[in-house]
């Protein structure tokens, strides 16, 4: 018994030390992610950058996203009007390789608008981080 006993104090001073542990790890983390945003907001100054650039860039975005967004509208409904094409095409017993060619053309197309879509999705989470940074140290003066 007295082993048993021995080895859930050792149990339990591991998890504490864990625990321990940890949270300095996060306390650094953290350290880190808020000196990596002061560059950050550094090096936007630094360039000269201000909050109203940052709003317009914001707004450019997105009005490109809702661009994008209608461009792939457009290419489903192609993509469906041709599907309905090649459906009567097989009625009629005719040939679909030239409408499947411009399917995949147009699927090849949708593809680069998604990755088009992602880059700008990832270019407003930056913006939007920018902004809060410039909010958040606007507030701390």
């Amino acid at each position: 018994m007295n082993d048993g006993s021995r080895n859930e104090k050792n149990n339990s001073l591991r998890s504490e030390w864990s625990i321990l542990i940890q949270s300095f790890i996060e306390d650094d983390v953290v350290d880190l992610e808020v000196d990596k945003n002061h560059k950050l907001i550094a090096q936007l100054k630094a360039q000269g950058l201000t909050f109203d650039d940052l709003k317009s860039y914001a707004k450019h975005l997105s009005v490109e996203r809702k661009s994008i967004n209608n461009q792939i509208e457009d290419v489903k409904k192609s993509i469906e009007s041709k599907q309905q094409t090649i459906e009567n095409l097989i009625l009629v017993h005719s040939e679909t390789s030239s409408v499947l060619t411009e399917i995949e053309k147009l699927n090849g197309l949708g593809k680069k608008l998604s990755q088009k879509m992602s880059q700008i999705e990832k270019k407003s989470k930056s913006l939007r981080l920018a902004e809060t940074l410039f909010l958040s140290e606007s507030e701390e003066l």
